[in-house]
């Protein structure tokens, strides 16, 4: 199967589907960093979800993402800073999202993906995009559907993998790569949950230094801390890796984040499985 291929699917999730034709969304690729063309941007129309209800654009490349608030429904704004600084000179996806205001993290109402490609003399060089994590295939023990692996050179700034067996689950490699968001949800949390872990033991042994400035060619774990800082505002110069009871705090904190900007993970997969509709 295509990696790129798209089923037929059914709405399991009863969320309100936004168009592709009712909204539009430009990226001026001028700068010293692309950005969202503010006076180009027109908002899908929102009147059949509830008041209240918080508007965000979702950025991706690969595994590097960014996201928008555009404040309620009634009221939607651009930010002041509109600069894709994360994603940098690649092909952009962008999501409108829509977040249910009585329960947090319910996802109401999600558009199709848009992607919108660089013109081809701003197409960055080799060497200047950096990916937290990758999913490839590997032949793997017959019955083991994955398993996460890590840079083995101390220091590496390689991502962290998560190996698919290439000979008994190869859907499931399409899937996470076409970033559907069942199985995301069903994938993502338990191996979150491993690096955070690894990540202490790493700082516990003296292999990283959490403060440590996060340039480019920084090590995998430096980027992995700096981004769970970003999401729990602390990483692990503020966690005593020694303190069981610190480190599982920490990581609920990154899987609430994650999950809010993913849409709320768990429904996600009460309703792909037969759960309650909202």
């Amino acid at each position: 199967m295509p990696a790129k291929s798209k089923k037929s699917t059914v709405n399991h999730t009863g969320r309100m589907r936004i168009l592709r034709k009712d909204f539009t969304i430009k990226v001026d690729w001028d700068g010293n960093n692309p950005e969202i063309e503010r006076e180009s941007f027109r908002p899908p129309p929102l009147t059949d979800l509830p008041a209240g209800s918080r508007v965000f654009i979702d950025a991706n490349y690969q595994n590097h993402y960014q996201f928008f608030d555009l404040g309620t429904k009634s009221d939607i704004a651009l930010p002041k800073d509109l600069s894709l600084r994360d994603i940098g000179y690649n092909p952009v996806t962008f999501v409108i999202r829509v977040i249910d205001p009585s329960v947090p993290g319910l996802l109401c109402a999600r558009s199709a993906p848009y992607r919108i490609d660089p013109p081809s003399d701003r197409k960055p060089r080799k060497g200047e995009t950096f990916s937290l994590l990758r999913f490839e295939l590997r032949d793997l023990g017959s019955g083991v559907p994955m398993r996460i692996n890590f840079p083995s050179i101390q220091g590496s700034s390689d991502p962290v993998a998560i190996q698919i067996n290439r000979k008994e689950c190869v859907e499931l490699y399409h899937t996470l790569e076409e970033e559907e968001p069942a199985y995301h949800a069903l994938v993502l949390p338990s191996h979150l949950t491993t690096i955070a872990e690894r990540l202490a033991s790493d700082k516990l042994r003296g292999v990283f230094n959490p403060q440590e400035d996060v340039t480019k060619k920084s090590s995998w774990q430096s980027h992995w801390n700096y981004l769970f800082f970003s999401w729990t505002g602390k990483g692990l110069d503020k966690v005593d890796p020694g303190e069981p009871g610190e480190i599982s705090v920490w990581i609920d904190e990154i899987l609430s984040r994650w999950s809010i900007l993913s849409g709320n993970p768990a429904w996600v997969i009460s309703r792909h499985l037969g759960g309650v509709r909202r």
